[in-house]
């Protein structure tokens, strides 16, 4: 069986199957940045978002909880929404998944 991986913010790692995603959205983020020169300017992200669902080793995992999940040959971040205990121990969790797509700066 195919797995990917989630470290979480604490460095506890878990491997993570059954992955299921909604339909990526894609939106525009702009914050404060400063070129090389030290001036400031503005920097334009495009992000995409989705709930995932995913089955997970068993351990400890809270909502709220936050860190980096493996999708394919990427990383994306993710906010822990819900966890559920199996009979088995394994975890069900629920969390919204974040990618940065691209950047650019604003003029």
């Amino acid at each position: 069986m195919s797995h990917e991986v989630l470290v979480l913010a604490n460095g506890e790692s878990f491997a993570a199957t059954e992955m299921a995603y909604s339909v990526w959205t894609s939106h525009k983020e702009t914050y404060p940045d400063n070129r090389e020169d030290g001036s400031a300017c503005q920097i334009e992200l495009t992000v995409d978002i989705a709930e995932v669902h995913f089955t997970a080793t068993p351990g400890r995992m809270n909502e709220g909880d936050t860190g980096q999940l493996s999708i394919g040959d990427g990383f994306c971040g993710i906010t822990i929404l819900h966890v559920e205990k199996t009979a088995d121990d394994s975890l069900l969790v629920g969390a919204r998944a974040r990618k940065h797509v691209s950047w650019k700066p604003l003029e």
